[in-house]
């Protein structure tokens, strides 16, 4: 269920955001994903971190990954990537409030130190 509604979101921006400017990995994971699914849920979405991991709200459904599920952050200028999963990530756009904090957050849970670009 998380990683169905993970490869969503991650569909959906592919539509929605220009994939040139992405690192590789993300692009080819990318690829992967929107070669196999739909566009997904759209809409506003919420992700909220605490002691247990990380819940996504969006369109009434939700999706919690636990922190030992969190594998690795990718950034570009615009996104940040929370991959939870070799194909499955939760999609941060770094123009949300609040988006630099979660990413710091996540990146200081998960052990990964300093920004990755």
């Amino acid at each position: 269920a998380l990683s169905a509604r993970l490869r969503l979101v991650a569909a959906a921006e592919w539509w929605v955001g220009p994939p040139w400017g992405l690192p590789p990995a993300v692009r080819r994971s990318l690829g992967r994903i929107a070669r196999t699914s739909g566009p997904g849920v759209l809409g506003p979405a919420s992700l909220e971190a605490d002691e247990v991991g990380l819940r996504e709200e969006c369109a009434g459904m939700v999706s919690t990954a636990p922190w030992g599920a969190v594998a690795r952050i990718e950034e570009t200028g615009t996104h940040g990537f929370v991959f939870v999963g070799p194909l499955a990530a939760v999609i941060v756009p770094k123009r949300a409030a609040g988006a630099e904090d979660m990413l710091r957050l996540v990146r200081e849970r998960i052990g990964q130190g300093a920004r990755a670009a």
